[in-house]
């Protein structure tokens, strides 16, 4: 049994090493470590790289796919599963979510605002996934990959914004503090916000992925 679940996470690591291919897209001042953003973000829509779609479904799908994996494995490991965690619901991340004001719905689609409302949330979860990272024993591999792949997936649709000014990430000190904070929580907490992380996490993937799908087939 245990070989197979470390053969799933080899398959996993190299289907998301394949979206390192998608920075082939972005310019070299998009595809910047985590926790810097291009102060050059490129405007003119001649100039911005053709994006296929169906890459983005792909690497939205396979982010997705991994974070409900992890989701999985933190309810297995620490007893906290979804259905457990109703009664807690009030806990105060404020993570990025997609609703209907954020023009993402097939009844009231906009592209540019909705493209816009995923890079910046994918760009907000960054820390949050480091802090998973830190945090989550065992897996520090799988969910790095996972980040890195968030962070390729939201340069290359800030690159199909036209108008990505507005579309940033938190600096270092505002990423330190959030980071430091939620480290300070006692052990049983920082398990909880782990699994928070990762719920709120996979339901933004499935929104991006509705999203993009919708894109791709209109």
């Amino acid at each position: 049994m245990l070989s197979g679940r470390n053969s799933s996470h080899d398959v996993l690591h190299t289907l998301l090493a394949l979206l390192v291919s998608l920075t082939s897209l972005v310019p070299p001042t998009a595809a910047l470590p985590l926790g810097v953003v291009s102060q050059d973000p490129t405007t003119d829509s001649e100039a911005r790289p053709a994006v296929g779609f169906a890459d983005l479904l792909l690497a939205a799908q396979l982010i997705r796919f991994q974070s409900d994996s992890l989701k999985t494995q933190v309810c297995d490991k620490y007893l906290m599963c979804d259905s457990d965690m109703e009664i807690l619901s009030h806990n105060g991340l404020h993570l990025p979510k997609i609703t209907k004001e954020d023009g993402c719905y097939a009844s009231d689609f906009n592209k540019e605002k909705c493209f816009q409302k995923i890079s910046i949330g994918l760009y907000m979860y960054l820390p949050y996934l480091h802090f998973v990272q830190n945090d989550f024993g065992g897996e520090e591999k799988q969910i790095k990959n996972m980040q890195h792949a968030t962070k390729h997936l939201a340069d290359v649709i800030k690159m199909v914004l036209k108008d990505a000014s507005g579309v940033k990430q938190m600096d270092k000190n505002e990423q330190q503090i959030l980071l430091e904070s939620l480290s300070l929580n006692q052990e049983w907490t920082r398990k909880l916000t782990i699994s928070f992380i990762l719920r709120d996490f996979t339901s933004f993937m499935e929104k991006i992925i509705r999203a993009v799908r919708y894109v791709q087939n209109s």
